[in-house]
């Protein structure tokens, strides 16, 4: 039974931790027998799990180091935390490639019953902004639980931190501005689902980090589940070598009508002027090639028809361990009354690799119940999401930040 406790303090002056600079400073690298990736971790304050068997010189690193956790069959690092926040779980996570998805981070233990935590986690978030973006890139996904926020102007507080640029929503979901630089997630009904996606991923730019916040959690359903595109991506590749290569070779070109007049009832009923940024069909036209490369033609009935193209299938960020992401809406788009999507020379996309698309990343998808208060940050590059129907109320909020570097 593996026994857990809650810090320890690194580095440590063994033949298991080589110092080597980084991020400005000394900082180690915990390399271990039986691992096999090594993440840096700042040497001022930490806990450290690891999943890794009992064998070889493990038991005597562990005694070395009197506060450590060994769990579990996996070689590699899961998860390391600062003193300010404490490693928590929830039902749903799941553990891919060696790391926990969604890293839950709760206060320490010494606050745990204060009535507002709002200001001893915007201390935590100044202090400790690297190791936290650093989080969210090796996790892919982290959820802040137990700190009290209890509104837009709270979330927008936490968000701010950060000083990432706010990346403003171009598409066709319906979205109000709440606060500054937070907004109403998708609007559309909650009877329905929403498919899985990357936040923007066919405009340009698109968010690097994607962040919701539960202010009012459903009583049934409603989860915003999450998952790894790169497992996808794999997976595609290996069930569909030859499918996979001319779709990423030849790109993807998709269409879509938006209305003249906004559609309440739908997931996608923003009307051109709002999803375009202008009434003006002229003005309309030049803002939609310029900020998001998108051709726009007039249809009769005053709608405008969009098309995004060349679109990519895959794509390879800087800083995720060089692995391809599934970075598209074929599954979305295909074949839909307002949309569609084909190879860029009007090749047809084979429905059996469509319908194995929507359940591979149903396979891999991860979600866990929105409880008030939750704040969830997702690496937009790495991590696709969606919403799963709920009963009413439920209302989260949502904030995009930092244009993507490609």
């Amino acid at each position: 039974m593996p026994t857990t406790l809650s810090s320890v303090f690194l580095p440590l002056l063994s033949r298991y931790a080589t110092p080597t600079p980084a991020l400005g400073a000394l900082e180690p690298k915990i390399i271990l027998k039986n691992s096999r990736s090594l993440h840096p971790v700042s040497p001022m304050y930490h806990s450290i799990s690891l999943p890794v068997p009992l064998r070889g010189p493990l038991p005597l690193f562990s005694t070395l180091v009197p506060n450590f956790t060994i769990e579990g069959e996996s070689t590699e690092i899961m998860e390391f935390t600062c003193e300010d926040f404490k490693v928590g779980k929830c039902k749903g996570q799941k553990l891919v490639d060696g790391v926990i998805m969604p890293l839950v981070l709760q206060p320490p233990e010494e606050s745990k019953n204060s009535t507002n935590d709002m200001p001893s986690l915007l201390l935590a978030l100044e202090k400790n902004n690297d190791w936290f973006k650093q989080m969210i890139i090796k996790n892919g996904a982290v959820l802040l639980r137990g700190f009290n926020l209890r509104n837009a102007e709270d979330f927008n507080d936490v968000v701010q931190t950060f000083r990432w640029d706010h990346v403003p929503y171009i598409g066709p979901a319906l979205r109000t501005s709440v606060f500054k630089q937070i907004w109403t997630a998708n609007e559309g009904p909650l009877s329905e689902t929403i498919a899985f996606h990357h936040e923007m991923v066919l405009m340009k730019p698109y968010p690097e980090y994607v962040m919701f916040f539960c202010e009012v959690p459903p009583p049934e359903g409603g989860e915003t589940p999450i998952g790894p595109s790169c497992r996808v991506a794999e997976r595609m590749m290996e069930e569909f070598p030859e499918a996979v290569k001319e779709m990423e070779e030849k790109g993807l070109k998709y269409t879509f009508r938006v209305p003249p007049q906004t559609e309440a009832l739908t997931f996608i009923g923003r009307s051109w002027p709002e999803f375009l940024g202008s009434p003006d069909p002229a003005e309309a036209v030049k803002k939609a090639k310029a900020n998001a490369d998108i051709d726009v033609e007039w249809l009769p009935d005053g709608s405008a028809h969009l098309t995004l193209a060349p679109r990519p299938l895959t794509m390879v960020f800087e800083g995720r361990k060089g692995r391809k992401v599934w970075f598209n809406l074929i599954h979305l788009m295909y074949k839909k009354e307002v949309a569609s999507v084909t190879m860029m020379d009007g090749t047809e996309i084979p429905e059996k690799i469509v319908r194995r698309i929507e359940e591979i990343i149903e396979e891999e998808s991860i979600q866990f119940r929105w409880e008030k208060g939750d704040v969830l940050f997702l690496d937009n590059l790495a991590v696709y999401h969606g919403r799963r129907p709920s009963l009413p109320p439920r209302k989260v909020l949502v904030a995009t930040c930092k244009v993507a570097s490609v």
